[in-house]
């Protein structure tokens, strides 16, 4: 059963961070993911255990299905 897939402030995710059930998904483009500065940002990469699905590829399903059923760490 999936549960919902949501939208968080900084704040509620930095409180969240160490929850086994939590699943972090950056939807940046891969570069900014990858930690390549794209608009002058103080620092780039991703959050740790963070999955890369940029928006662009949210319209190919099995992308999303083998993101979020993955069940290795």
């Amino acid at each position: 059963m999936f549960k919902p897939i949501i939208d968080v402030s900084t704040n509620k995710l930095l409180a969240n961070l160490g929850e086994p059930d939590v699943k972090i998904i950056d939807i940046r483009p891969v570069d900014s993911y990858n930690g390549w500065q794209m608009q002058s940002e103080p620092r780039g990469g991703h959050i740790p255990k963070a999955k890369s699905l940029p928006a662009k590829w949210l319209k190919y399903l099995e992308w999303i299905e083998m993101i979020l059923h993955r069940t290795r760490p």
